[in-house]
């Protein structure tokens, strides 16, 4: 209501100020009065309403050219995936605007071009384009082509056209066996019987033109302000009418001679009326200054339905409206003509028993036609191009008096030359109206239309970004080598989608400052001693450890500063089998501290008053280890983190989140700061925090400083995972040992034996040997803190042994009997961890309770004086033997067979020789 409300209000504000226009200009005429001036008129307006006449005029400036702003359709191609790969299947999508049909209505006349289907004949020896472009089999390539090459994709769907025409299914007959015919309407699918008149928009002008059948002449023109006039001084019949130029201000000049001619009001209607029609009049000299036109023959007609003087300035433009589809034909057939025989099923390769081929609610002529068909796709092959033209009904009416509106089309890169114009008059509703005119024949549009699906956005080049870890790395320049590993990863989201096939090229290098200046970065790909291979296919990671002395092996500055920078870069290429080839680069620079300096992890105990205090004796991690680069932990735990207190301003986070020690949690936070500074929350080189995550949970851990003496300043990390804990039983002493199980290639280089082979044995079962005095297991704790923290129950044979960390049994039994050895651990926070985790950070105490884990193993006893002697005679045969080629193998086994057969011939030849001997 508001809405309509508003709309009322302005009408009847417009109205009042239009009437008030009115009396300005025509009440001093009616008093005899002086009329006032067109500036005063202004002023008044303007005091009155607040009218500028400035924006009225802006205004009326866009109202002369409205006309040539009107929305003509257009449509938007969109492809998926936006950078195909050849035989790989490409769906373009059209997304049409500014028509009034739904979709569904829309003609879509879709068209494919091979990279070597050029318009133009086919030479004699060129059976690949005589194969993939001529498809109607005229030897010539023709945008016809490329409109039947689609068509077909689109109405057959894969149809197995071969195998229904080698059956015998296209029976040539002419019969519709199938009913799959579909009639046509101008300007859409649902314009049944609707007026049409077809238009092409020229988006160069603005203007839309009305298609005609051809153009001819040129539109009268006058100076300025004069308009053309139509003169007439003989009957109408006899003599051609010529024009001229009056005054635009000027009335109509209408004769008083001849019977029955009179003229209207020229307030009203400023032309010539006939009140009846006869073939002779004689009307004396007249003018009209609006145009009208004469026929073909140069005779004024006269219209006997509006009883109207029609002229036709210049015969020649006596055009004719035409319409024409962009639907591909096949021979002798006419597509949209509701009738689909057995010849178009074999043309289009549709299938003669199955109206609805493509399976897409379409029958098959509506197919061909591309109704509704916005998505058409295809198995891409490199330099393909595809175009579409849309038809349909405009928003824009037709200056007809009927119904219509403009039929129009649409096309991707509105490019269609509008060479031959000009205008046309009709006589509508008593009124001669000029209609822009041209003559187009759209296929010759469809080449400048073709979109190459890798233009206008879509990538060319492989699409590089490069992400690392961890986010803030840290080098270690002392011989501990407890340096980060950093891993930086390649992401492709336009490769293919087998990504084996891509090759990667990597390179690091070192900068004092980061910038971007070439100059400033050096190559140091080869520094590092642990680094993933750098050139290969399928590389789309690299790895590098932080382990950069300060000073290089000629005693230069190398990596000495706080902070250094690296730049990871990476160069790929994908092949494809067609010879294509696409590149991609991209980099990152990394941030690197430069520091022997790290966050020590330790165990904690609770004073007398339950506050945390830091154990230096127990470490959760073992910095010699691999726990110095993820440090495990277990859940309930509580951590206490520690730096060199040399410097100041201490910062701690977890997880981006600030890490607060205070005195409710210790008194060790901040030893070296005053009472004020520790009631202000200053932070200290102490920190804790409890482990309440489940296994796999991941603690991030960040301190800032600044060191006091240099004023540099200090940025750490230590990350931490929770872990499940569990005990492992091992050997102890050298009467037991792990059952070797056989030997395995190692790809990672891990094995400290020969390259590629390492021993596999097993976690299960043990060996000892008979006769041993003592067999000694202990047990191995993962992770080392829960050491101290779990207590262990031994048991031989389903007996209780010992509480101890270590078993101890003598080897009495025969070989290849078994001892059977378990273990049991009771893992569990001692009362006072477990209050604090409640009182400092509301852990409930029934999330912090004991863990329970358990390892068992088989000892056999075998008959070895000592195994390693056994294990290393077996190791060298086995090695030899394996070492040589199968052919030596088989002579060796072969000559050892002769040996043996000789040697036995041999034995019994003496043995017989000698027992005849005894005869003789």
């Amino acid at each position: 209501m508001k809405i309509k409300t508003k709309i009322i209000k302005k009408t009847l504000l417009f109205a009042v100020v239009a009437g008030e226009i009115s009396l300005l200009f025509f009440m001093p005429a009616l008093s005899q009065a002086r009329a006032p001036s067109v500036p005063s008129i202004a002023a008044q307006l303007e005091r009155r309403y607040h009218l500028n006449l400035e924006s009225m005029q802006n205004q009326g400036e866009n109202f002369n050219v409205s006309d040539t702003k009107k929305f003509a359709p257009q449509v938007m191609l969109s492809f998926d995936p936006s950078d195909p790969k050849p035989g790989e299947k490409l769906t373009a999508e059209a997304n049409p605007m500014y028509f009034r049909n739904a979709k569904e209505s829309l003609y879509f006349t879709w068209y494919l071009k091979h990279k070597e289907c050029n318009l133009g004949n086919i030479k004699s020896n060129d059976s690949q384009a005589r194969k993939n472009c001529d498809q109607d089999k005229d030897d010539e390539v023709t945008v016809e082509d490329w409109k039947i090459k689609a068509a077909r994709i689109l109405a057959s769907n894969e149809f197995d056209y071969e195998k229904a025409l080698s059956s015998g299914k296209y029976l040539p007959d002419g019969r519709d066996s199938d009913a799959d015919g579909h009639k046509e309407y101008y300007g859409g699918d649902d314009r049944y019987k609707m007026p049409s008149y077809c238009y092409i928009h020229d988006f160069k002008d603005g203007i839309n033109y009305e298609l005609v059948e051809s153009v001819g002449g040129q539109e009268i023109s006058c100076p300025p302000g004069r308009t053309p006039a139509c003169i007439a001084t003989e009957t109408l019949n006899t003599n051609p009418i010529s024009y001229r130029c009056v005054n635009a201000q000027e009335n109509p000049i209408c004769p008083q001679t001849g019977s029955g001619i009179h003229c209207s009001d020229p307030s009203t209607e400023p032309r010539c009326i006939l009140e009846s029609y006869k073939d002779k009049i004689h009307l004396g000299d007249y003018a009209c200054n609006n145009p009208l036109l004469v026929d073909s023959s140069g005779i004024l007609i006269v219209d006997p339905d509006q009883n109207n003087l029609v002229c036709r300035i210049d015969p020649s433009l006596d055009a004719k409206s035409t319409c024409s589809h962009l639907f591909p034909n096949a021979k002798h057939r006419k597509t949209g003509d509701n009738s689909f025989d057995n010849y178009e099923e074999s043309f289009w390769r549709t299938d003669p028993e199955d109206p609805d081929t493509a399976d897409n609610g379409n029958k098959d002529e509506a197919s061909v036609m591309g109704l509704g068909r916005n998505i058409f796709s295809w198995n891409y092959q490199s330099g393909d191009k595809v175009g579409v033209f849309v038809e349909g009904t405009s928003t824009i009416p037709a200056k007809h008096d009927d119904s219509s509106m403009m039929v129009m089309w649409a096309y991707p890169k509105n490019k269609c030359n509008v060479a031959q114009k000009g205008v046309m008059y009709k006589m509508i509703k008593g009124y001669n109206v000029k209609i822009p005119i041209a003559s187009v024949d759209f296929n010759d549009c469809l080449e400048d239309n073709l979109v190459d699906p890798r233009e206008g956005g879509q990538a060319t080049n492989l699409e590089i970004s490069l992400s690392y870890s961890p986010e803030n790395p840290r080098n270690d320049p002392t011989e501990d080598n407890l340096g980060d590993v950093v891993v930086a990863q390649s992401s492709i989201p336009n490769a293919a989608k087998n990504g084996k096939d891509i090759y990667y090229e990597w390179r690091v290098e070192k900068s004092n400052d980061g910038t971007a200046s070439a100059s400033s970065w050096t190559d140091i790909t080869d520094k590092f001693y642990s680094i993933t291979p750098q050139k290969g296919n399928n590389l789309s990671s690299l790895k590098f450890k932080l382990d950069l002395p300060e000073e290089d092996a000629n005693g230069n500055d190398f990596f000495e500063k706080d902070v250094e920078y690296l730049r990871v870069r990476v160069k790929a290429s994908e092949n494809f089998s067609d010879g294509m080839t696409r590149d991609g680069k991209s980099s990152v620079i990394i941030k690197v501290f430069n520091t022997s300096e790290r966050i020590l992890a330790r165990g904690v105990d609770v004073d007398d008053s339950g506050l945390l205090e830091i154990k230096d004796d127990d470490k959760i991690c073992d910095e010699k280890s691999q726990d110095k680069a993820i440090c495990p932990a277990v859940k309930n735990d509580i951590i206490g983190l520690k730096i060199k207190d040399d410097y100041k301003n201490y910062s701690w986070t977890l997880n981006d989140q600030p890490l607060i020690c205070d005195k409710s949690v210790s008194t060790e936070c901040c030893k070296s700061c005053t009472n004020e500074e520790k009631q202000q929350g200053k932070q200290g080189n102490v920190n804790f925090f409890p482990v309440t995550g489940n296994p796999g949970t991941v603690y991030t851990v960040n301190v800032n400083a600044i060191n006091e003496k240099t004023g540099k300043t200090l940025q750490l990390t230590r990350v931490f995972q929770v872990v499940e804990p569990f005990i492992e039983i091992a050997p102890a002493n050298e009467n037991v040992w792990p059952k070797l199980l056989g030997r395995y290639k190692d790809l990672d280089g891990l094995c400290e034996q020969e390259p590629e082979k390492c021993d596999d044995y097993s976690k299960e079962v043990f060996e000892t040997m008979a006769g041993s005095a003592e067999a000694k297991l202990k047990i191995n704790f993962h992770p080392e803190s829960i050491k101290n923290k779990t207590k262990i129950n031994w048991f031989l044979d389903g007996e209780k042994e010992s509480e101890t960390s270590e078993l101890s049994f003598e080897v009495n039994r025969e070989i290849e009997e078994t001892y059977l050895v378990k273990a049991k651990g009771l893992y569990e926070q001692k009362k006072e961890i477990r209050k604090a985790l409640h009182e400092i950070w509301n852990v409930s105490q029934f999330d912090s309770l004991e863990k329970y884990m358990e390892d068992d193993v088989q000892v056999v006893v075998v008959d070895v004086m000592h195994e390693t002697v056994k294990k290393d005679y077996k190791q060298f045969f086995a090695s030899v033997i394996a070492s040589l080629p199968e052919n030596l193998v088989f002579m060796l086994r072969l000559a050892l067979t002769v040996f043996l057969v000789v040697f036995l011939s041999g034995f019994l030849f003496t043995f017989n020789f000698q027992k005849n001997s005894g005869k003789i």
